[in-house]
């Protein structure tokens, strides 16, 4: 007998659809039992599948996440900090930095080597905040080292000036700065030792928190009187220097005191420059250069030293012959002095060219005698210069200040009123 449709699908047999049509039958699928061990399984398979890729995706997102932030993050950590425009008072960096460099609108210093060779020394601010110095001797520089490393205890920005002279065969040399503190500092080398030690000025001389302040510094030998009579006072050294922010005061040198107060005045310009000069007629009298807050001019101020009553302002006198009114306000003074009449004096005027001016006369007769326009200069850079000592082959006058970011610049002429020539930047 042959089995029906039915019969057929429950033993595994095919059916034909048609044959469901003509039976009215409804189609029955095989219906596969499935254990509770098994329900448990599969639930417990899905869970690990969905941990492992949540695992991944995780993995996957801190992949993406590592290589987009590290690299930005490293770069940041290793980019040198720019000193803030608004920051009253910049302090060093504390990050590594290359070994040249020097840090913008440092001051500048020059000494003589005293040395007999004609050299000089040139000291500047590097970008790691240290006093460093270069040597040019024989028409070339020999770069800096470790070992020329004056002080590390300067603030950034800091203005210097430098005093130089010979004592009993002894040649000194005195570096003035501000340190970190905010007072003003020296330190001082000798060619004994060869070392640099601290000064005697310590931490008494507090100066403004601000980002500018004049400074400068000279020697006084008086050596003999007009008339060749022996002198009697003993050699001395003055630092005038911005004291707050609106006087100017000068310190000097008066053994065995040590620094005293010699005069304060607040008609001068504390932001601007500060520089001197002794007389070659009478070692007691410093000429004195300074910007006067009047009008903005270059002003001489002659002053005589008597270190036996250092509380006496009355040989303190401003001299008027000197009147240069295109004067940046807050501009550098650099200056030189040749064969006891001439001086040179280096400013910066409104249009940013650093300029010399040319006066002659000794004392209360100075009188302005020519300008001459240099080359223009970075707004605010600070200015020195010297005339080649004794032992060069030739007397020149060489003149630093900075003309881009980053660069010292060398200007060079014959001390005889010959064309400054462009030496380029210093290699420092």
């Amino acid at each position: 007998m042959e089995s029906s449709p039915l019969q057929r699908q429950q033993e595994g047999m095919e059916v034909i659809p048609s044959e469901i049509q003509q039976t009215g039958m409804e189609a029955v699928l095989p219906s596969v039992p499935i254990s509770q061990d098994a329900i448990i399984h599969n639930r417990r398979d899905l869970g690990k599948r969905f941990r492992r890729w949540s695992f991944i995706s995780v993995a996957l997102l801190v992949v993406i996440t590592l290589a987009v932030v590290l690299p930005t993050t490293i770069r940041r950590k290793h980019s040198r900090p720019s000193p803030s425009p608004t920051s009253s008072v910049p302090t060093p960096s504390s990050l590594p930095l290359p070994d040249s460099g020097i840090y913008d609108n440092t001051g500048i210093a020059a000494l003589g080597s005293e040395d007999g060779t004609g050299g000089f020394h040139l000291f500047y601010q590097h970008q790691s905040g240290q006093i460093r110095f270069a040597t040019y001797r024989s028409g070339g520089w020999f770069k800096d080292n470790p070992s020329n490393i004056v002080t590390k205890d300067a603030r950034n920005g800091t203005a210097l000036a430098g005093i130089g002279y010979v004592e009993n065969s002894t040649h000194y040399m005195h570096i003035l700065f501000v340190d970190v503190k905010s007072n003003l500092q020296e330190t001082i080398y000798d060619n004994i030792t060869n070392i640099w030690s601290p000064g005697s000025l310590g931490g008494r001389w507090p100066v403004p928190k601000v980002r500018r302040i004049a400074l400068g510094g000279c020697y006084t030998p008086l050596w003999g009187q007009p008339d060749g009579s022996p002198e009697t006072l003993a050699p001395s050294m003055g630092i005038q220097y911005g004291s707050t922010n609106y006087a100017i005061q000068q310190l000097c040198w008066r053994p065995p005191s040590g620094w005293v107060l010699c005069w304060v005045r607040g008609d001068f310009n504390p932001t601007a420059g500060a520089t001197c000069t002794y007389s070659s007629n009478r070692g007691s009298i410093s000429n004195i250069w300074l910007q006067n807050v009047r009008g903005n001019g270059l002003q001489q101020v002659w002053y005589e030293h008597d270190p036996n009553n250092p509380d006496n302002n009355t040989a303190f006198e401003v001299w008027n012959g000197v009147t240069y009114t295109d004067m940046k306000f807050g501009s550098a003074i650099g200056v030189v002095s040749y064969e006891r009449l001439y001086h040179y004096v280096y400013i910066q005027n409104t249009a940013d060219t650093v300029i010399e001016v040319d006066i002659m006369g000794e004392a209360r007769e100075t009188r302005v005698r020519n300008t001459t326009g240099i080359d223009r200069g970075l707004p605010d850079t600070w200015i020195a210069s010297i005339v080649e000592p004794l032992g060069s082959a030739d007397k020149d006058i060489h003149l630093f200040f900075q003309t881009q970011n980053g660069k010292i610049t060398q200007f060079v002429r014959g001390i005889e009123h010959s064309v400054w020539v462009n030496r380029g930047f210093v290699p420092l």
